[in-house]
């Protein structure tokens, strides 16, 4: 089908019917095809007309979901290779760029959110749009109320681990919690987006809660004032859900939980209740150690928590002396 369009010069033809067309439905067809051959590393460089640039741009403005999500797929195509990538990058500018987040933050339709997380998770991929998306759209807060108002309204009668663009989403912030450009920027919001993984953490499964896990691990790793360590409810949480983890889970709850333990012996004010509850927990805990792929992590754990004792213990004989 690829050779015929391109021997029959139909590329051109299906974007002016984009062109002189206004029926959406028409022009999701049109897209559709366009779509398919984006998908195609050897057909983009034939995607780069200045018509076809400009018909993408003007249906970005389009009300009708199937019509967006089209040009969605569309555009991820072309940026995931990189000869045409170097073309349409230019046209991206602010203006396109906000009406991309604008969708992504606004629509209600499962599908395109993922679609639209799946395309500026690319978009993130090259610096000149990171920095935009960063310094001048506020990308983390976008991703912050996000995540926030999907909690609270879409997945009440609906399991986290079953929306896919939640783990689009999930993916996107796993990788930009890794940038170091980008990193100061999650502190701006990092209530709401912390807050938001703890509870995906607790209500889902899988590939969605070693994602959250590990965008948390990274936010949390350098963060002076971590709401881990004042939230206790999570904690047990996180151990309790070890009953039912694969190895790799369990591997990263450890990570959480060393660096939680870490940051508790710089403030003697949370010790004793976190290690009232870890006590508590000693046998599940110490049912790990029987797993040698993760027994590094589980010793780490072991001396800080021996450390947080040995400390809280200082404490207290300090206390009893004034």
């Amino acid at each position: 089908m690829c050779r015929f369009l391109l021997e029959h010069d139909l590329i051109p033809v299906v974007v002016s019917t984009c062109k002189e067309k206004e029926d959406a439905r028409l022009r999701e067809v049109c897209f559709g095809i366009l779509g398919n051959l984006a998908a195609i590393p050897e057909m983009c460089q034939h995607l780069c007309g200045k018509d076809l640039q400009s018909q993408a741009i003007t249906n970005l403005q389009s009300t009708h979901p199937a019509l967006l999500n089209e040009v969605f797929r569309f555009l991820s195509g072309l940026f995931f290779n990189e000869s045409s990538q170097v073309v349409w990058v230019e046209i991206l500018d602010e203006a396109v760029l906000s009406q991309i987040l604008l969708i992504f933050a606004s629509t209600l339709d499962e599908g395109l959110c993922e679609k639209a997380a799946l395309l500026i998770h690319q978009l993130c991929g090259h610096e000149k749009i990171l920095g935009v998306l960063v310094e001048k759209l506020d990308l983390m807060d976008v991703l912050g109320d996000l995540l926030q108002y999907k909690l609270a309204s879409s997945y009440k009668n609906k399991k986290i681990n079953e929306c896919p663009e939640m783990s689009s989403i999930l993916a996107m912030l796993e990788d930009l919690s890794t940038n170091a450009v980008v990193f100061p920027k999650i502190f701006v919001n990092q209530n709401s987006i912390s807050k938001s993984l703890m509870k995906i953490i607790l209500q889902s499964e899988e590939e969605i809660f070693i994602s959250a896990c590990l965008s948390l691990v990274n936010i949390e790793m350098e963060n002076p004032s971590s709401v881990l360590c004042d939230d206790i409810e999570f904690l047990k949480g996180l151990v309790s859900h070890m009953e039912f983890c694969l190895k790799e889970e369990i591997v990263v709850i450890f990570t959480i939980l060393n660096e939680v333990s870490e940051q508790l012996l710089k403030d003697t004010s949370k010790h004793s209740k976190l290690i009232t509850y870890l006590t508590g927990q000693i046998e599940t805990l110490l049912e790990s150690l029987n797993d040698l792929v993760i027994e590094s992590y589980v010793i780490q754990f072991f001396q800080n928590y021996n450390d947080l004792l040995i400390k809280l213990n200082q404490d207290n004989q300090d206390t009893k002396h004034i």
